[in-house]
């Protein structure tokens, strides 16, 4: 069997729901079980990547799934897996700045469900909020995109992203897509609806950008997180595999 593109590449992994504090004890949060996230990093390790893994607070990981048997991994992949756990945005961005700038990363793969909007500061309570109150107005303010400021730390670093929908059609859902691709620098964007979710029935696009002097997109269809997982990270290798042999040998 020939070696894996990823064998020995550094790769990190976002998984799992974010929280925004609203008082000492009270938050908002999102769905996200960092299942996907979970299983494209389990791919990673089986192909002998070294990955870290952000992971929300309670979210999924791949030793959780290797503990109940969910997926084979021998000790030496997991030895490879390195995890920070991570609750708030701020926490996330603060993360992955660092470990961009201390350390280079072939390839994020930004699978985490951060909150787009956030309670304003100023209406964040210190302590706790009384539960005998009629009602309790909230004001909330747009989060910057972490998924764009990935490539602005690190150019080099090939990028995946995910676009989560709702009941929109195929082609509404590729072009949500292909604008998060746009504006973020990604190579990829894994796409659903969650729609599909909801039902047990799992789908995802891939969609890449286009080869050179080519102005369809490439898009792949699968079925299924761990197939998912799979043709995410063969689309990766493909791409890793252009960008070495475009580079100059020294």
């Amino acid at each position: 069997m020939a070696m894996s593109m990823l064998n020995g590449k550094e790769i990190f992994v976002t998984a799992g729901s974010t929280r925004a504090y609203i008082d000492a004890v009270r938050y908002l949060s999102n769905r996200s079980t960092g299942r996907l996230g979970s299983e494209i990093a389990c791919e990673c390790l089986r192909r002998g990547a070294y990955v870290t893994y952000f992971h929300g607070i309670g979210a999924l990981t791949p030793f959780v799934l290797a503990h109940r048997g969910e997926v084979n991994l021998s000790d030496e992949a997991l030895s490879r897996l390195d995890m920070i756990e991570i609750e708030t945005i701020p926490q996330l961005v603060g993360s992955i700045e660092r470990e961009l700038k201390e350390g280079y990363y072939d390839a994020a793969i930004h699978a985490m469900a951060v909150l787009d909007f956030v309670p304003d500061l100023a209406s964040v309570l210190p302590g706790k909020k009384k539960s005998d109150l009629e009602e309790w107005n909230l004001k909330l303010v747009r989060t910057p995109k972490v998924i764009d400021m990935i490539k602005r730390v690190s150019p080099q670093t090939t990028l995946v992203g995910f676009k989560l929908e709702v009941e929109i059609s195929r082609e509404q859902l590729i072009a949500s897509a292909t604008d998060l691709m746009k504006h973020s620098g990604a190579e990829i964007v894994v796409a659903n609806d969650l729609t599909d979710i909801q039902k047990k029935a799992y789908k995802a696009v891939l969609i890449e950008r286009a080869a050179e002097g080519h102005e369809a997109l490439k898009t792949t269809e699968a079925a299924g997180r761990q197939e998912t997982a799979r043709v995410l990270c063969d689309r990766l290798e493909e791409l890793l595999k252009a960008k070495h042999e475009s580079t100059p040998e020294d």
